[in-house]
C-alpha cells in the first residue's frame, strides 16, 4: 500500500450543479434536520417554510429528521409552523428521532 496521497482530476469533482448541497436539497423540497434541535438549528428551515407560504407554494416539503431531541420551545415553534402553513410537510425519521 502506498503512502502517496491520491488526488482526483478536477473533471471528476465537477458534478455539474450547485456546490451547496443544502441549497440543492431545498430546491428539491427537502430539509435535513440533524443534531440537537435549537432555535438556531431551525432558523433556516423556518425561514424557508414561511417564504414558501408567502410565495403561494402548493406542494410537499420533506423534513428529514435525525436528532436526539433538543429545546422544547424550538420544537414547539417548528410544530406550530408545520400546522400553520397551508401546504403538506412530510416528516421522515432517519436514524434517531428523539423527543425534546
Amino acid at each position: 500500500m502506498s503512502d502517496v496521497p491520491v488526488s482526483l482530476p478536477p473533471e471528476l469533482l465537477d458534478f455539474g450543479g450547485p456546490t451547496d448541497l443544502t441549497e440543492e436539497l431545498r430546491q428539491a423540497n427537502y430539509h435535513y434536520l440533524t443534531g440537537i434541535i435549537t432555535d438556531e438549528s431551525l432558523h433556516y428551515i423556518q425561514q424557508d417554510l414561511i417564504l414558501r407560504w408567502h410565495n403561494g407554494f402548493n406542494g410537499i416539503v420533506n423534513l428529514v429528521i435525525n436528532s436526539p431531541g433538543g429545546e422544547l420551545a424550538a420544537t414547539f415553534a417548528l410544530v406550530n409552523l408545520m400546522e400553520l402553513v397551508p401546504y403538506h410537510i412530510s416528516t421522515i425519521s432517519l436514524g434517531l428521532c428523539g423527543s425534546a
